[in-house]
């Protein structure tokens, strides 16, 4: 699964109302037909953000990715998602029916009291959830002490998980209130309140990307009025 940003292209040109979206600048305007290698745009062509990240490229984050394929060709609204952590160099760690698994960030091993888990590129097209802003290292060392701490429970053990009592949620949510951090108890007095707080402003951003690739792709080129956004 590709993590590559596939590098959408918005521009406007005659329609101050409408943005043109694509993958490939086109040679004509789709609205006006003029030739865009002659006119000026009132919007010069610009990279639409990517939302999504490698988790080893992330430090110190939650990280989330569909339980099943990957956000661009796969996920559909109030599909599964998977949710794990990476320390301060990328190592990604994880909790599903297999154990708890870490996934080293500079290759494809993984290391697990339990089973080995599935390559590395399963994290390659994530969403990362800072939690704490401007981590010295003291903090990131806390962040990994408290990792540790939290992967020597008993309750990781494979025979332990369980779909809804105890999962990746689970396992993120215990690390989050052993980590202590004031501001984040509010958010972890249940996994609803942890979602609404954490997940959904995420994933609400990431379905907006996902749906309009899925329209370029199918469309080649989009024309979007922006009046209605």
């Amino acid at each position: 699964m590709s993590g590559i940003d596939p590098g959408i292209l918005c521009f406007q040109h005659c329609n101050s109302r409408c943005k043109v979206f694509c993958l490939e600048l086109p040679d004509h305007c789709p609205l006006c037909s003029a030739s865009l290698s002659s006119v000026e745009l009132k919007i010069p062509p610009f990279c639409v953000p990517y939302p999504f990240t490698s988790a080893k490229r992330t430090q110190c984050s939650l990280v989330i990715r569909p339980t099943d394929g990957d956000f661009l060709h796969h996920y559909q609204n109030a599909a599964d998602l998977h949710i794990g952590l990476t320390d301060s160099k990328g190592n990604v760690y994880e909790f599903d029916k297999n154990g708890l698994q870490m996934t080293a960030a500079r290759s494809s091993s993984t290391s697990s009291t339990s089973t080995v888990s599935s390559s590395s590129a399963l994290w390659n097209q994530c969403l990362s959830v800072p939690i704490v802003t401007n981590m010295d290292n003291l903090w990131k060392e806390y962040w990994d002490y408290i990792i540790h701490i939290t992967a020597q429970l008993d309750r990781w053990l494979p025979n332990q998980y369980s779909e809804h009592q105890n999962n990746c949620y689970s396992f993120v949510i215990t690390f989050l209130r052993m980590l202590d951090v004031k501001d984040l108890k509010p958010s972890l007095n249940s996994k609803t309140q942890f979602c609404k707080d954490f997940i959904v402003p995420r994933t609400k951003n990431a379905a907006k990307y996902i749906a309009l690739y899925r329209r370029v792709v199918k469309e080649g080129i989009s024309v979007l009025n922006t009046i209605q956004q």
